[in-house]
């Protein structure tokens, strides 16, 4: 108990609440007092005494001390005002109880680094989906756009920063944590389209989901790559930047490379490969699975919204099928993808159940938009199954391979020869962008499932 008592002292000591909080939270309390007063005579005080001394200690010890205080008052009062704040945004008088309070206790109670990572995760996806909620109601304005995606910046950035301590220990945890994160804020950023009356109108938002989404990606590209389960994004690059020249031939007998030429055989006897990788996101892959499917039982949607989730769900359930399958062949990269894919299917249903209320608001009043996203989005999965298909043969090609030499152009007209065994897939694109080339285009990022 001491514990959990300086984990909150230390997150509340330096917060404070602005004047306009203090001012709300005053009223709020005030008028809870009053509706749930104390009974006449406790401690020896009438009500009346009780109520002036009570009101006096709470102007003094909370309104003008540090936010502490506040916590100790939400659990005086049983926890009723921190539980309906739980519902509040931007502008609601227990808004700052939900951020200032109750999500500074999340924070002081997570106690490890992968426990930390996931309650800034969960904080950042709080801010987009008060954004969506106000935004389905068109009352989403600048200012309060502006304020929220800078608060999605910082839980976005903590976050991160987490994963990427993790990932120095931890490589198989930080490429399913980044997983997951990667597929909710691309799942959240359509939302947020989705449920807009005017697109541009969310671009402030939009465009720090982009951001935090590509840092993830990066983690999780590096984290794969230290594992070995997708493709080095050297080796990535060197066979798309090799010119039409370049050499390539059955490997032969030579003398030893050096360091600084030879690229590592990337196949899963090597002796960097996590076996800890495949299997936790599996694990990973099964728990969401069954979230989805226990949230689409308890969902109120259309009967044609609960088919496309269904099947949806089905594919979810064949990539983990398959991801056992490549398992008991020991094609342990090729089951991580697998796997993962399962993962991302899963967490993208998962968001939009969650989203359901604002998506139905915002369906009401834009049909015809949601319509056209939904045919994009199911142009784009099947494209993405497609493509999907053609990995897993070119996967059981090369598994059999032989090592080819890859001879690239370098500087000067010379050139550096790579062998390499080209087994392991290229990492699994999660956020999509219609117009890669433009760097400034506002186009909308699709979930390729």
């Amino acid at each position: 108990m001491n514990d959990i008592t300086n984990h909150i002292k230390k997150a509340t000591d330096s917060l404070r609440l602005s004047e306009t909080e203090r001012r709300d939270m005053s009223h709020v309390v005030r008028e809870y007092m009053a509706h749930k007063p104390l009974p006449a005579g406790r401690h020896g005080l009438t009500h009346g005494a009780y109520s002036s001394i009570s009101l006096r200690w709470f102007a003094f010890s909370w309104i003008h001390r540090p936010l502490a205080a506040a916590l100790a008052l939400v659990f005086i009062f049983g926890g009723g005002v921190s539980f309906a704040a739980e519902g509040a945004l931007p502008g609601d008088a227990l808004y700052a109880v939900k951020t200032k309070v109750n999500e500074s206790v999340k924070v002081a109670l997570a106690t490890d680094t992968e426990a930390r990572a996931n309650v800034q995760m969960e904080l950042a996806e709080r801010r987009i989906e008060e954004a969506a909620t106000l935004a389905s109601e068109n009352r989403l304005d600048a200012e309060t756009q502006t304020a929220l995606a800078a608060a999605f910046e910082t839980h976005a950035s903590n976050a991160t920063r987490e994963v990427a301590t993790i990932d120095e220990d931890d490589s198989s945890a930080a490429a399913e944590i980044t997983s997951r994160f990667e597929t909710r804020l691309a799942a959240h950023e359509e939302v947020l389209a989705l449920v807009s009356a005017d697109v541009n109108a969310t671009n402030t938002l939009a465009s720090a989901i982009r951001g935090a989404g590509l840092a993830v990606a990066d983690i999780r590209a590096r984290a794969e790559e230290r594992m070995s389960v997708s493709a080095p994004a050297a080796m990535s690059l060197a066979m798309e930047t090799a010119p039409a020249s370049a050499t390539m031939k059955a490997a032969a007998p030579s003398a030893p490379e050096t360091p600084s030429t030879q690229m590592d055989v990337a196949d899963d006897s090597a002796a960097k490969y996590d076996p800890r990788a495949a299997e936790r996101m599996r694990n990973s892959a099964e728990a969401q699975l069954k979230v989805a499917q226990k949230k689409l039982k308890s969902s109120k949607a259309s009967t044609e919204v609960k088919a496309q989730a269904e099947a949806e769900l089905v594919l979810a359930d064949d990539h983990l099928e398959e991801g056992r399958v490549f398992l008991k062949d020991k094609a342990s990269a090729q089951a991580y993808h697998a796997f993962q894919q399962s993962l991302v299917i899963s967490e993208k249903l998962n968001v939009m159940l969650k989203s359901e209320t604002s998506l139905k608001k915002a369906g009401a009043r834009t049909p015809d938009s949601r319509a056209s996203a939904r045919a994009k989005a199911q142009e784009a999965r099947d494209e993405a199954r497609d493509d999907a298909e053609e990995a897993r043969t070119e996967a059981k090609i090369q598994a059999t391979a032989t090592p080819i030499q890859i001879e690239v152009e370098a500087d000067a007209g010379t050139s550096v020869v790579h062998e390499v065994v080209p087994v392991i897939p290229p990492p699994f694109k999660i956020f999509h962008f219609e117009d890669e080339e433009d760097e400034d285009s506002d186009s909308l990022i699709n979930i390729e499932l």
